[in-house]
């Protein structure tokens, strides 16, 4: 009895102590997914404001995201310079969201797909840059540089690039070249394609990723036959 008396001490100092912090507060679209972002604010130029520092990123169902400063708990200072609400600010491909005054010189832009955020994916090596992860594309995000009006695709020539994104025929050469400034995989919220039926993504250490598929296809071909199928025009 005397040595378990002796323990108890030791062991309450090993138990974890929880307490509610606070409450996030409510955005314009559900929150889907959320993950905590490392690293020390930066002094880098080229974004809202210099990095965020450590933070929490949340997104939300229409592609938007926000980061919180979960120590002061409030909007981090990168989402407060990008300004409110984060979906009219972020690039058109990836919100769906229509530029202002666009015409009809203009390209016009659709949301992806209908797809949303399932993950947030932060690469230790680069704490400042980390991807918006969905069944059917991610985003790869920097804070240090600056937010574009458009999002570049890659590959550029994949089938839901073109659907993504109708454009007239004196924009077209503009866009092969890239409307982000750079092209080439290197622009800021660039969308990746190149993945589909995405199940898991993050990355294992310092710029190496991991991502585990599932195509919709292989689903569908272990279904087993229908016992009975309607066909049109037939009694």
């Amino acid at each position: 009895g005397e040595a378990r008396d002796e323990e108890e001490p030791s062991s309450r100092l090993l138990r974890p102590s929880y307490r509610h912090l606070w409450s996030l507060p409510p955005t314009e679209s559900p929150h889907t997914a959320l993950s905590f972002l490392g690293g020390s604010s930066s002094t880098g130029g080229g974004g809202p404001s210099s990095g965020p520092g450590p933070c929490l990123a949340v997104a939300c169902a229409d592609n938007s995201f926000y980061l919180f400063d979960p120590r002061r708990r409030r909007l981090s200072d990168w989402s407060q310079d990008l300004g409110l609400p984060s979906s009219e600010k972020l690039p058109a491909e990836l919100t769906g969201r229509q530029p202002k005054g666009a015409g009809a010189g203009q390209q016009v832009a659709r949301r992806i797909s209908g797809e949303y955020p399932t993950g947030i994916a932060s690469n230790p090596g680069t704490p400042n840059k980390f991807l918006l992860v969905s069944h059917g594309f991610f985003c790869a995000i920097d804070l240090d540089r600056p937010v574009p009006p458009r999002s570049d695709y890659f590959p550029p020539r994949h089938v839901r690039a073109r659907r993504g994104r109708k454009r007239p025929r004196d924009s077209a050469a503009a866009a092969e070249a890239g409307n982000n400034g750079g092209g080439g995989g290197k622009a800021n919220f660039t969308v990746c394609l190149r993945y589909s039926g995405v199940l898991f993504l993050d990355f294992v250490g310092p710029d190496e990723m991991v991502a585990v598929e599932r195509p919709w296809m292989a689903v569908a071909n272990g279904l087993p036959e229908a016992l009975e199928r309607r066909v049109y025009g037939v009694n």
